[in-house]
């Protein structure tokens, strides 16, 4: 199978994505006072990357890593610090005489982790073995004197890298890339790699690609191993190998580390021996967290303490759902204090979520700790990897992820419908709701007429679509998720009430929001589309491409709250999940304060601190002001009493991150009736799954019995085991299938809902369908539901109440908007008909002038001038027809060959469809001297021909004439700058209130 079929080379980390944050390198730690070391930020340990800056010198980023010292012996051979039960000092450190948990017995600091006995020779033969040299070889891209030749001209890697992949799409040769050597010579960008996979080949060839993987990659002469599979891409390190290459100094070769070298920096082998393989393999996701380097830590200062579960009381490690700290750790107000020093936050933050020292989770302010030094407190059930000291220093830097902050209300989702449905909720309540979105988010587009309207509507599209904070999101790039700018996305679009599970987003998906622009300067995005058509002056009332523009978002929005049931919810808040710190809350209680001031809707009240029944997924809870937990603002707290977490019964949540929905609509609550849980059937996983409990020591143990190559071939196979078809999403379209023919509390639809749970999690778990679970299940459950006008009658469906009555309110506001649009007129804009108007009117003057001497050769030339200009601009205009009907050809396509043809339009940049129209567009027109303002030209005589041809090639120039027609004039600016612009509130309100005022 060819390496070109298989997968996709794609640069998934630009120097924008990564580049080192300049607020980081502005700060200090000096005001707060310490003798402590501020980290330079660098990504997340990208073992090797690229050469940044001058190709002279070593990378910054190895520079950085060759300069951690190991922390002197002496400091780990002192006594370990064991902190006391910092609520309760006298209590006892047994595990089963606790206080609330949260303080309580300490394990000592970097205990080493045991070690293989000695008699165990297999064991030992493997941990001792190589790994990934063996392993065969696959050339990606390499010649080896083109190589050497890179090699002695110091052409940096991101360039190199460049030129393997035009090679691998069939760009250009070896031979052609020869000659041009000389020529691109420049600066690097950092980079990480992967091999994206198509998910249609997942599927069906799931096998070969798996054996595929069990290579090691050659691009460029150096060796790259696959180490880590997720969401359909395999990430590959590269290794201290070289191919038919000479490692080299300048390039940073030197910093590298073999394959064993990196997993056992990452991972070791021999110290998570009791590890189930299949865990261990899927650690390696915290190298890839899009996240921050904060603050370092010192190795005294990071402290193991226990988790609470008071009410386990059998022998051994009690399951999650007893443990009421899972996941969530402390951390000391100096250090979050740092952190918002850095990050520059208003305010520090109380709750942290990240990774350090093989930990990960989510960390609250500590309740007691006035330490002038920055400490940590891991949980027991944070830890995931265990280290041996002493410690490399990369493994004590805390990699920021997100942090608590104000957050406002929440959509509603298929799934949290369901379940408000199920539980007593009206279908006229959650009518009501749908039908007062629409009017909320459909209304304000029409509102076209006062003074600044336009201003107000560019205002509330912005607000619609997070046009504001999207742009953010491309500057801030790897900063998004830390800063805010970008919340959690939950896989396949949906978000559950209970539970938004925290997904890191990577960088490559902000990259692509960015997508850049068109040459034309036309936007990706149909919200920034209108937003700059507004603001360069132009108004609904006589633009037509504006109306139809504003038409799309109308319908657009429409079906997302009907048909995706992605429903705006007024009073209601999203926050991190958190165990009570104090104790204080009594079972049934939580506690939230918000930073900024909540206003109820229905009354205007403003408060702080939300009190009364409250909604959290299926559990209505009752909110408490308690006083002692002011200080933990924007995060919801939960009480720790009872026999089990209260996280855990939110769709087996913990506390390591998570958010939930928290409801406190009258109309919800006053028609909320709680039921009972069912608990999980005790043979569900018995009867569906296939367990492989098998763990480092007994893998290693099996494969030591093997070959070299197929040991390493077996180990390369764990590490790429979430390649699986895990078929997690067909399973929630066989339970949707299921809710609508047998009901949401039937057994079936609840057998489907826990195995779609139990799949989510597999990559974790290592649990596999047994076989032919699937193709039964798929047998039954796998029909389409059909759309609520085919639903028979009397069958009672949600989803198709809604539906129903959605479609009639969006009907009328569909009706409404076309009477609005009927009511103003299409005209043609003159100001951008002038400038090729003018410029044939003055050819024409000039043959009514060209008997008079010197006149007819001036003619001549212009007219030729001319010809040439709509010569250029015609040649596009025919290949934009042609796309255009391609287009429509593809939408009258059958359902999946339309969403073949759409998938493979938007599946890469590179086959834009216009690019060839844009190509032909730009060309420079040649010989044209008397002619000065050619481009204004183009894009009128463009406008001329098509008002949509003409703004698709020339977007920006039209806008531009527009703007200097204004009366108010126009305000020069440039790209970066306009797109760090918002329109403020207190504007808003200032227009928004003389528009009633002049009512």
């Amino acid at each position: 199978m060819e390496a070109r079929r298989l997968i996709d080379l794609t640069d998934t980390e630009s120097a924008s994505s990564v580049t080192h944050s300049p607020r980081a390198r502005e700060n200090s730690l000096s005001p707060i006072g310490s003798n402590w070391d501020r980290v330079e930020p660098f990504t997340s340990f990208n073992l090797k990357s690229p050469t940044a800056g001058s190709s002279s010198s070593s990378p910054s980023k190895y520079r950085k890593l060759s300069k951690m010292k190991e922390l002197p012996p002496s400091s780990t051979t002192s006594k370990p610090i064991a902190v006391k039960d910092v609520f309760n000092p006298d209590a006892p450190s047994s595990s089963l005489q606790r206080n609330n948990g949260l303080g309580s017995s300490v394990t000592p600091s970097f205990a080493p982790a045991p070690t293989p006995p000695d008699d165990d020779a297999s064991l030992k033969k493997f941990l001792s073995g190589p790994l990934g040299t063996d392993l065969e070889l696959h050339i990606i891209a390499h010649d080896k004197n083109i190589v050497s030749l890179m090699d002695r001209q110091k052409l940096s890697w991101g360039v190199q890298y460049e030129i393997a992949r035009g090679l691998t799409e069939g760009k250009w040769s070896w031979a052609s890339v020869e000659a041009k050597i000389p020529q691109l010579l420049g600066s690097n960008s950092e980079t990480a790699w992967k091999l994206k996979i198509p998910k249609d080949l997942i599927h069906a060839e799931n096998k070969q690609l798996k054996e595929f993987m069990r290579h090691k990659f050659i691009l460029c002469g150096r060796v790259f191993v696959p180490f880590f599979a997720k969401d359909h891409a395999v990430y590959l390190v590269e290794t201290a190998e070289d191919y038919e290459r000479c490692a080299a100094d300048w390039a940073g070769d030197q910093f590298r580390m073999s394959f064993k070298d990196i997993i056992n920096w990452h991972n070791p082998l021999d110290l998570n021996l009791n590890q189930p393989i299949n865990k261990y393999a899927t650690r390696f996701s915290l190298v890839f967290s899009t996240s921050i380097p904060a603050l370092e830590f010192k190795q005294e200062n990071v402290e193991i303490i226990s988790d609470m579960s008071d009410t386990w009381h059998q022998l051994g490690k009690p399951p999650a759902e007893y443990i009421k700290t899972d996941g969530c750790g402390f951390i000391n107000e100096t250090a979050l204090k740092i952190i918002a020093q850095v990050l520059k936050y208003h305010g520090f933050p109380v709750a942290i979520q990240g990774r350090i020292y093989g930990a990960k989770g989510l960390w609250i302010l500590h309740p007691i700790d006035k330490s002038p030094e920055p400490k940590i407190w891991i949980r027991d059930s944070q830890q995931k990897i265990s280290y041996r000291p002493p410690v490399n220093r990369s493994h004590l830097i805390f990699d920021l992820l997100s942090v608590s902050s104000p957050e406002s209300s929440v959509r509603l989702s298929q799934q949290s419908i369901i379940n408000l449905s199920n539980n007593g909720v009206s279908d006229t309540t959650l009518i009501d709701i749908m039908k007062k979105a629409l009017i909320e988010e459909v209304r304000p587009l029409m509102k076209w007429q006062g003074p600044q309207a336009m201003e107000i509507l560019w205002n509330f599209i912005d607000r619609m679509s997070s046009v504001s904070r999207t742009r953010l999101a491309r500057v801030a790039t790897s900063m998004s998720r830390a800063l805010g700018l970008v919340g959690q996305v939950w896989r396949e679009e949906e978000i559950d009430i209970e539970r938004n599970q925290d997904t890191p987003i990577e960088s490559e998906e902000i990259t692509d929001v960015y997508a850049g622009r068109a040459s034309s300067g036309v936007p990706l995005t149909l919200s920034e589309y209108v937003m700059e058509l507004l603001q360069a002056g132009f108004h609904p009332k006589d633009s037509t491409i504006l109306k139809e523009k504003i038409g799309y978002l109308v319908d657009t929005t429409i079906k997302s709250i009907v048909d995706k049931f992605s429903i705006p919810l007024p009073d209601s808040l999203n926050a991190f999940i958190v165990p009570d710190p104090l104790g204080v809350l009594e079972e049934g209680e939580v506690y939230y304060r918000s930073s900024n001031p909540i206003i109820r809707p229905e009354t205007q009240d403003i408060y702080s601190v939300l009190t009364g029944n409250v909604l959290l997924g299926r559990y209505p809870v009752t909110a408490v002001d308690r006083p002692e937990l002011s200080r933990w603002v924007d995060v919801l707290i939960v009480s720790t009493k009872g026999e089990k977490s209260f996280a855990s019964m939110l769709s087996g949540g913990d506390y390591d991150g998570d958010k939930v929905f928290i409801l406190f609509l009258s109309s919800l609550l006053e028609e909320f009736k709680n039921r009972p849980v069912k608990p999980i059937p005790p043979d569900l996983m018995d009867a569906n799954f296939q367990k492989d409990p098998e763990r480092v020591k007994q893998f290693a143990e099996r494969v030591s019995a093997l070959a070299p190559r197929d040991a390493q071939k077996a180990f390369a196979d764990i590490l790429t085991f979430d390649l699986d078809d895990k078929k997690f999403g067909l399973y929630s379209n066989l339970q949707e299938y299921a809710m609508y023919e047998y009901g949401y509390e039937d057994e079936r639809s609840e057998r489907l809902a826990y195995i779609f749970n139990a799949l989510l999690d597999s990559s974790k778990t290592g649990d596999r369908l047994k076989p032919g679970i699937f193709e039964k299940d798929r047998k039954q459950f796998g029909k389409n539901i059909p759309d609520f006008q085919s639903s028979p009658a009397g069958k009672s469906y949600i989803f198709h109440t809604l539906q129903r009555a959605g479609k009639a309110a969006g009907n009328d506001l569909l009706r409404e908007y076309d009477e609005l649009k009927e009511a103003t007129q299409d005209l043609r804009e003159n100001v951008l008909l002038d400038p090729y108007n003018s410029a044939a009117n003055r050819v024409n003057q000039l043959v009514d002038q060209s008997k008079k001497p010197g006149h007819s050769e001036l003619c001549s030339t212009l007219n030729e001038e001319l010809k040439s200009i709509r010569k250029c601009v015609d040649e596009a205009h025919l290949a934009h027809k042609r796309v255009l009907a391609e287009l429509m050809h593809a939408e009258s396509a059958s359902p999946s060959k339309k969403s073949t043809s759409k998938a493979k339009t938007f599946k890469k940049r590179k086959s834009d469809p216009m690019a060839r129209v844009y190509e032909l567009y730009d060309r420079q027109v040649k010989d044209v001297f008397f002619f000065q303002n050619v481009n204004d030209i183009k894009a009128s005589f463009a406008y001329q021909l098509s008002s949509r041809f003409g703004f698709d090639v020339a977007f920006r120039e039209l806008c531009t004439m527009k703007a200097k027609a204004s009366p108010y004039g126009i305000a020069p600016t440039t790209r970066s700058f306009d797109e760090a612009k918002a329109i403020p509130s207190t504007y808003v309100r200032a227009v928004t209130r003389t528009s009633v005022s002049n009512a």
